[in-house]
């Protein structure tokens, strides 16, 4: 049994080592051949809102800390992470998550989608889902109702201020001429299209809008993702630490064995010659 649990701990070192230098030496990078052509993408904000609280301190000191629980402050906060991402999954490379990584590419792409708020604040691009949940995550520091929007195939919030629902999709970026409502006053008073005119077409707007599924007030955004992610990041650190300090111990135990050997060897030699 201790052969064949030796066996497994050096392949799996040795497999990690090996995914190392097939996965692990890709850097992640600003690609504008991705997203959509009439995205606000401003590069700059990448550096400077590198987490949520980046985010609701750059608001702060645009609008004031006083006007957080008004329509202002949160559609600044959705238009700033509309202009900080641009269209594409952010996922985990193999350096920052190699269990992660090795699950998406093997397993589901979805299970190294990223869903940390402050993980998605790394990267320069996110999907619907994903700026989503960094603006619920924002909303839900300074104490505004939230509740997410489940379209087919698509990804929004709205926002409670002051009693009244509010949508807001800062992955498509609508503009709304008569003004930011609910989603379902907007639907009523068709004026949803006239938002997303430009930047999707009426068939897929069509499309997109054919299911619509509202979540709980302040539910958490993806919670069974978020374990995933941080039980195996942490166990991405661990476990190449526990291999390690295994194989050590192993290969201190070996060399301590060889060593008696020789030296009972040596003595019976010795023992021999003297007779």
């Amino acid at each position: 049994m201790k052969k064949v649990l030796r066996l497994i701990v050096y392949i799996a070192l040795l497999c990690l080592i090996l995914s190392y230098f097939k996965y692990g030496l890709k850097n992640e990078t600003i690609d504008r051949s991705q997203g959509h052509a009439w995205e606000n993408y401003d590069s700059t904000l990448l550096y400077q809102l590198r987490s949520v609280n980046d985010l609701i301190n750059y608001a702060d000191a645009s609008l004031g800390k006083d006007n957080r629980q008004t329509l202002d402050y949160v559609q600044f906060l959705s238009k700033t992470i509309s202009f900080r991402f641009y269209h594409s999954y952010s996922t985990y490379t193999f350096q920052q998550n190699w269990i992660s990584y090795l699950s998406g590419q093997f397993i589901w792409s979805n299970l190294n989608a990223v869903v940390i708020p402050d993980d998605i604040m790394k990267y320069p691009y996110a999907a619907c889902s994903q700026v989503s949940i960094v603006l619920a995550a924002a909303l839900k520091k300074i104490g505004v109702p939230y509740r997410k929007v489940g379209l087919k195939g698509h990804f929004a919030l709205e926002a409670n201020v002051d009693g009244k629902w509010y949508f807001f999709d800062a992955n498509l970026e609508p503009h709304f001429p008569k003004g930011i409502k609910s989603l379902d006053e907007l639907i009523r008073n068709k004026e949803l299209y006239l938002g997303y005119e430009g930047h999707i077409s009426l068939q897929l707007y069509n499309n997109v809008f054919s299911t619509i599924d509202y979540g709980k007030p302040n539910e958490a955004l993806a919670p069974n993702a978020t374990i995933f992610h941080r039980v195996t990041f942490l166990a991405s650190i661990l476990l190449p630490f526990a291999l390690v300090i295994y194989i050590l111990v192993d290969l201190s135990q070996f060399i301590f064995h060889k060593r008696n050997t020789l030296t009972t060897v040596k003595k019976g030699k010795s023992i021999r010659l003297n007779i």
